[in-house]
């Protein structure tokens, strides 16, 4: 159902895909009169909700994870190229459970919402709902895509913005299964960095995870575990680059020169860099080669890097797999 005849102004335009009809009422409700915005369409079924949302491009789509014919995740799945509604499922069933909230997010869900939260607590849902808006939506039309405006203006006018991967949302989603996007110390991980910077000859060699605002150094030889922000990390580029991202001079590059990783401590000049991927070939981290003096890097020091980082992509692999969890 279409409601037709409002004036919307610059209030946010919501679609509701619930096959309840009580739920309808109770989204309808908070919707319009907790939040003030517009909910302009309304459906029983997936195929008419995605048929509204393509129609109709409202801000925000909430979907309901148990639908007769098809489910939550397949909607999600049909409209994900649809990337400037945000999507939100609101669902009874399966919210408490990480790897259930993990594949939705990979299907393109921004949020995962407890039915019960709205009559429970609804100030909490109502919060939920704002924060997505605070948020810069996607852009689809780059396979690396630029950072907001108001991250990049803490860097420092010569590295003006860090490059993200057109698949942020499958690698967010992969590192919050996976748990790793952390400081603590593996044991596994630093023998590889060891080793790695001993074949290679450079001081620093590193593991690093970045979520959404963190890089977080999970393995380090000549340098301290810990995590900077995101926009400081080298690594960003390294996730994107389609091969090993090299910066024989970060003085003289204009991305870097002005960063405080480069004008104060560690010094960095020459920063090699190399994606650890996970299944399906999302890039969750990254393995990298740091020296203070710049220096030439050799096919050799790559073929190190690489050999280095399927090692890496191996482990996490099969610490994930359903026979290392059982265990």
């Amino acid at each position: 159902m279409t409601r037709t005849g409002q004036v919307f102004g610059g209030r946010k335009r919501v679609v509701v895909i619930d096959d309840s009809r009580t739920m309808q009422a109770a989204l309808d409700h908070l919707f319009t009169v907790r939040l003030g915005f517009d909910v302009v369409g309304l459906a029983a079924d997936a195929a008419s909700g995605a048929a509204l949302v393509r129609t109709l491009k409202p801000d925000l789509v909430t979907i309901d994870l148990c639908m007769p014919y098809i489910d939550g995740k397949r909607l999600l799945m049909s409209i994900s190229d649809v990337e400037e509604v945000r999507k939100v499922v609101i669902s009874g069933h399966g919210i408490a459970n990480i790897a259930i909230v993990s594949q939705l997010e990979a299907a393109g869900a921004d949020a995962c919402i407890d039915k019960r939260d709205l009559s429970r607590n609804p100030d909490k849902f109502c919060a939920t709902i704002r924060a997505l808006f605070r948020r810069r939506p996607a852009n689809p039309m780059r396979s690396c895509r630029r950072a907001p405006a108001h991250v990049a203006k803490t860097v420092g006018a010569s590295a003006a913005s860090f490059p993200v991967p057109m698949d942020e949302r499958l690698r967010l989603a992969a590192l919050r299964r996976l748990g790793i996007a952390n400081d603590t110390p593996d044991r596994q991980l630093d023998l590889l960095t060891a080793h790695l910077a001993a074949a290679t000859g450079f001081p620093t060699s590193l593991v690093t995870f970045i979520d959404e605002r963190q890089q977080w150094v999970k393995s380090a030889h000549g340098f301290a575990r810990g995590s900077i922000p995101r926009e400081f990390a080298f690594c960003n580029y390294s996730l994107c680059a389609p091969d090993t991202f090299v910066v024989p001079n970060a003085a003289d590059d204009a991305r870097f020169s002005g960063s405080p990783l480069v004008t104060g401590e560690p010094r960095i000049r020459t920063y090699v860099g190399h994606p650890i991927e996970f299944a399906g070939g999302v890039r969750i981290g990254v393995m990298c080669l740091i020296d203070n003096r710049p220096r030439i890097v050799t096919p050799q020091i790559v073929s190190s890097l690489r050999s280095m980082c399927e090692i890496a992509s191996e482990i996490i692999k099969l610490r994930s797999s359903p026979t290392a969890q059982a265990a």
